[in-house]
């Protein structure tokens, strides 16, 4: 059984407004709130919860949305890639 990893795309395709977004605008009311309050949304594609001090990978995917947490696990910050 094979496994397929998430798909990059490429930036002619965001050029062209081919990709959806991550769902982001729909959801900054939930910034200063615990980060688990997400499991509450349905997203269009992943979600990358990003703590203090993680490595993170340059890897675009619109379609994922990145919720940036404090210590405690608050949202600070909501962003696409």
């Amino acid at each position: 059984m094979s496994r397929v990893g998430p798909a990059i795309v490429p930036p002619m395709m965001l050029a062209s407004g081919q990709v959806r977004g991550c769902g982001q605008d729909q959801l900054t009311h939930l910034a200063g709130k615990p980060f688990t309050e997400l499991a509450n949304y349905r997203l269009p594609g992943h979600l990358r919860v990003l703590r203090p001090g993680q490595g993170v990978t340059r890897d675009l995917m619109p379609d994922r949305l990145n919720a940036q947490v404090d210590g405690s696990g608050v949202i600070l910050h909501l962003f696409c890639g």
